[in-house]
């Protein structure tokens, strides 16, 4: 692991392999370099790795003429992710965790909703909620949007109050030890619900259960998608 130096007190903390760091005004990637020359001072390493996703043609070609020995490269774009993929027990049970703090964040924003409040003031509550339970940050910010705002992609709430009548959506996420968990929510604020929402909630409830009864090993996300997909459209 190479990294800047005032990261390293976070490498040093978090991980449990080996680490290098660089300061703010060294060349990063001759640092990489000098960092694999020492390692590979016997010559035992021949394949280095890169996510050529993450990195432009015109670092990654500075980086090559940089290596003093010929080194096969290879393309392991994803390869972390799908490594990921797989959770044991104990990073299962951190998800979990994180999984009940948006879903006591929510439920403290739904008791506590009412005509007038506004949207940065929900937002505040389900985060001063989570982190009551130890969310360590929210996974990203909160979109909770109020009426047609809720059709606008990744809002994040302003002053805007809530009216009788409003949809409020919310889009929630909490951290547990660095492990994430998300959540989506709409409700009504009044008291007599439309029927376009009512049959809404009967019909995502129905392909969530369908959904989670498909879910088993070997069965591919996409199919799961498709059978939740066909029920709500």
């Amino acid at each position: 692991l190479i990294t800047r130096e005032l990261e390293s007190t976070n490498a040093k903390y978090r991980s449990y392999v080996s680490y290098s760091y660089y300061n703010e005004i060294e060349d990063s990637y001759q640092n990489i370099v000098n960092y694999i020359n020492k390692k590979n001072i016997n010559k035992t390493i021949k394949v280095i790795g890169f996510e050529h996703e993450q990195i432009s043609h015109e670092h990654f070609t500075e980086f090559q003429n940089r290596l003093k020995d010929n080194y096969e490269i290879a393309d392991i774009t994803n390869y972390v992710s799908q490594f990921r993929g797989i959770k044991t027990s104990e990073e299962i049970a951190y998800i979990k965790k994180a999984a009940n703090m948006v879903h006591k964040g929510i439920e403290t924003a739904i008791n506590n909703m009412k005509v007038g409040t506004m949207e940065t003031e929900i937002g505040g509550i389900i985060t001063k909620k989570m982190t009551e339970l130890g969310s360590e940050y929210t996974s990203y910010p909160c979109f909770v949007a109020g009426a047609e705002r809720g059709c606008m992609g990744h809002y994040t709430g302003d002053q805007h109050k809530l009216h009788d009548g409003d949809l409020l959506f919310m889009e929630i996420g909490a951290c547990y030890k660095r492990y994430h968990a998300a959540r989506m929510h709409t409700m009504y604020l009044g008291n007599d619900e439309p029927g376009f929402f009512v049959l809404g909630r009967k019909l995502i409830k129905e392909g969530l259960r369908e959904g989670i009864k498909m879910m088993r090993p070997g069965v591919k996300a996409c199919d799961v998608d498709i059978i939740m997909r066909d029920i709500i459209a």
